[in-house]
């Protein structure tokens, strides 16, 4: 680096590490996760995703939290055994996933890595095509912001 690029350069570093220089970030994870992101398309009360397509970010992917949802899966097990993820969706702060296994319809929800909250079904999942195997959270209350109270529900 030249004397002169060197000498223009030092009172723009320092300037810019100044207070109120760069717009730093400080918004708790809470913050983050309950602020409304733009979106592609418009909001809507159902979206439908398919297998063996592009994944779809959490930003632009339907917003489950404070609402109450249902998630659905439409499949074809043809014999007793299957097992695998139906939906899947979550980042750094967290996430949910609906999947079978050991024959067994299960529901996971984890905020932040602390508060996990698993529902294991009770029933094996039948065999057949056009099943439709769901999970259903229907809220009831917050205890605080982000954390929402109400019941979890499997089906098949």
């Amino acid at each position: 680096m030249s004397a002169r690029l060197r000498r223009n350069a030092a009172p723009r570093t320092q300037t810019s590490w100044s207070p109120g220089a760069f717009p730093l970030d400080y918004w708790s994870p809470v913050e983050i996760l309950n602020t409304p992101r733009p979106q592609v398309a418009a909001p809507r009360i159902r979206y439908v995703y398919y297998p063996d397509t592009a994944p779809v970010s959490e930003w632009q992917a339907v917003n489950t939290r404070n609402r109450s949802f249902g998630i659905g899966a439409l499949v074809d097990i043809p014999v007793p055994g299957a097992e695998g993820v139906l939906f899947a969706i979550g980042a750094r702060f967290g996430g949910h996933a609906l999947y079978v296994k050991d024959n067994r319809l299960d529901y996971v929800n984890s905020f932040m890595g602390s508060d996990e909250q698993m529902i294991i079904g009770l029933e094996d999942v039948p065999t057949g095509v056009n099943l439709i195997l769901a999970a259903s959270f229907e809220k009831d209350g917050s205890t605080f912001r982000w954390r929402n109270r109400g019941a979890v529900a499997l089906s098949r």
